[in-house]
Order: structure tokens, then sequence, then C-alpha cells
């Protein structure tokens, strides 16, 4: 019951509060630096081909002086295949449907981005700098900072630009649903259902652990480890004379999942992480902190905030995961109205999908467009660990 971490690609993507930038009900360990996920053989249909793609104009839609541009669609639908990828383990080609939807979403962000300016709300240049090398610090190196500017077609000036409207995007909607409530009511009843339909079954035992990890690139020397080594008991020293782990998780860590949230994997069950952090984790006990331990991502140490019996989970157990989870959708529904009434007055034209697009509507309910069918794939995959996801 736990939340996406936000990386680059929500920083940049569509929609900010209106998609959830990731947002779901469990959380996803399999995306990070140190689970492990199957990739699945895709098997296609034997018939149906695809549609052919409608093709996208250099100016997809304008809202009111703001420009969406071919260039800005295609990355942006880039990161959200990836991010479809990443969840299904399938390989996905886009489809004039998802297409339209993520025109929609883009829509969403600029209108948010206009009542954010009309707010009157400002980012300084040292948070959007402080924002940007958080996010910088958890990728391996420079080289892979660069190369996730080239892969995008950005620039770093360019980068923090678009970072500055989703920072001012994100203040405005705190400040809009800052007043949102659960009331232990609303908690019970979502708790109910959840529980009648099977959902808060734990199937096996499960541990909470925080970690915090010092990448260091596939194919690095020994003085790259030796770099990693030093950076990660600069970490463990500070945890040991007791400042707060989870503060110095999202100042050093370099998991771009666990990082933004303290280092936290809550309900890890066996056999979910590599075994080398599945050991440490396992002979750990609650309230400890790990010595430092090596994986082939790089140097880690963890310490256990949490262990559970298998069972039916408790409303104590997840009230905190369904408070958020039902104050996200009350926010993303406050926001979905603001939108929704300032297309009444913003100037909307679009020009790609216009059929399906218009008529207009925000899409609060929605994490990302809906997947488009999977490509054609006779390829044969080992399980690996997941990829690095250090640039999303």
């Amino acid at each position: 019951m736990k939340v996406q971490a936000i990386g680059w690609a929500c920083l940049l993507g569509v929609g900010v509060v209106l998609t959830g930038c990731g947002n779901q009900e469990s959380k996803t360990i399999e995306d990070s630096a140190v689970g492990r996920t199957a990739h699945r053989r895709v098997t296609p249909p034997a018939e149906d081909p695809l549609p052919e793609l409608t093709p996208v104009p250099g100016i997809v839609a304008r809202v009111g002086d703001r420009e969406i541009t071919e260039e800005r669609f295609q990355r942006e639908q880039a990161a959200r295949m990836r991010q479809l990828e990443m969840r299904s383990g399938k390989r996905l080609k886009s489809n004039d449907q998802f297409n339209a939807l993520l025109v929609k979403s883009l829509i969403d962000s600029e209108v948010l981005t206009i009542l954010a300016n009309e707010a009157g709300i400002e980012v300084s240049e040292a948070q959007v700098e402080a924002r940007f090398e958080e996010n910088k610090s958890r990728m391996a190196s420079e080289e892979a900072f660069q190369a996730y500017l080239e892969r995008e077609d950005l620039t770093k000036e360019r980068l923090l630009e678009l970072m500055r409207d989703s920072m001012a995007v994100e203040k405005f909607v705190d400040e809009a649903t800052g007043a949102v409530e659960v009331t232990e009511e609303e908690l019970a009843a979502k708790y109910e259902e959840l529980k009648s339909t099977g959902r808060l079954e734990r199937q096996q035992d499960t541990t909470d652990v925080s970690h915090i990890l010092i990448k260091v690139a596939p194919g690095a020397d020994e003085a790259a480890w030796e770099a990693a080594k030093q950076r990660a008991e600069e970490a463990h020293a500070r945890v040991l004379a007791g400042e707060d782990f989870a503060e110095v998780a999202k100042e050093m860590s370099q998991d771009p999942v666990s990082a933004p949230r303290g280092g936290s994997y809550d309900e890890v069950p066996r056999g979910r992480m590599v075994p080398e952090f599945e050991e440490m984790m396992l002979k750990t006990q609650v309230g400890e902190v790990s010595e430092l331990f090596k994986t082939d991502f790089g140097w880690h140490f963890l310490t256990v905030t949490g262990q559970h019996k298998a069972g039916t989970m408790t409303l104590d157990e997840v009230r905190d995961d369904l408070r958020k989870l039902l104050a996200d959708a009350k926010k993303r529904e406050l926001v979905a109205g603001l939108v929704a009434e300032a297309q009444k007055t913003v100037d909307i034209e679009v020009f790609y999908l216009k059929d399906v697009v218009m008529p207009f509507e925000a899409v609060p309910e929605q994490t990302m467009p809906a997947a488009p069918p999977a490509e054609p794939d006779t390829s044969t995959q080992p399980d690996v660990p997941a990829a690095d996801q250090g640039a999303n």
C-alpha cells in the first residue's frame, strides 16, 4: 500500500497530480536497484496487425500561449512507455488511443502551469538547483546523466526550465489541496472493502527494511569501487552517530526508487531481493543498522524497521497507507475540478488526434495512459535483476 518514488520522469512528467505520477496501491520494489523481476516472453497474436499510427505534427496542441511540440510529446511518450514496459515486463507499441490520452495529460499539465502562474506561485533558482542536484546524485555517474540528456534530447538549461514549471505546479497543488482530510469512517470503509476482496492478505512473512546504496557502474574498476565504499562509509558513520536514517538516505542514497522515501521498502517477502541483500536483511534485528555489504549494484547498508507474520493485515498496520491513498484520490478529484473549470476560459487548440481528444476532459483517475498493445517479441529473455532506472 505504498507510493512510488518521484524522479526525473515525474519532475518532467505530465499532469503531476491528475496522473498521480506513478501513484499505485502497492510499492513496486522490482523497479529498484536491488529488486529482482522476471522479464516475460510476449507471445504476439497471429492476426489483427496493429493499425497504422496517425503522424505526429510539429505542434501537437496549444494551451493559451504555450505550445506542446512534437519533441515534447515524443519525449513524454517514450518516458511513459518505459514505465509501462517496466511494470508489465512486455515490449509495447504505441497506438492512437494511448497517444490521445497522453495529449490530454499534456494539456492538463499546461493548464495546471497556467493556474500556478496566475496564482503567483514562485520557485527560486536555489530550489530548482537543489532538486536538480538531488536527482542527479542518484545517477550512477556524470556519463549516465549526459546519456540521459542525449536520450531525452534535452540540454541542462531546458531540463531546469521544465523542472521549474513542474515544481511550481507541485507547489500550487499542495496549496490548493492542503485542507483535504480523510475521516476514520472513510478509512474503516476502505479497509473493509480491501479486506473483503482478499487484498490485505499477507501470503508469507515479510520485512520492512530501509537501505542506503552508493552505486557502482557495471564494469567499473577497483578505484570506482573504493570511492563508492568511502562514500558509503561516510553515510554509515553519520547514521551510527545518531543522524536520522531516512534523512541520510534522502541525501546520499543512489537507489532511485527508495531514496526519496528515506530508503524504505515495506512488506518485502523472501526471494524478492538479490541474495546478498536478503541475507543481510534476514540476519539484522529490528532497529539495528547493518554493516556495509556489496552487491553487483554497489555498496549498501540497511536497517530493519519491522517484521510481519503471514495473515490478514490489521487496520492499524495499513492505516497510514490507506489515509494517503484516500487523500491522494480526493486531491486528484479536486485538482481535476480546477482544471476542468479553467478549460472553460483557457484557449485550447488541438492539432493531433483532435477528434479523439476533443471534447476535452481532464482524466483524474488514471495513473498514466492505458497500456498500448504488446510489440511482437520472438526472443527469449532470461530472469535478470531489474534494470537500474536511475534517470527515471
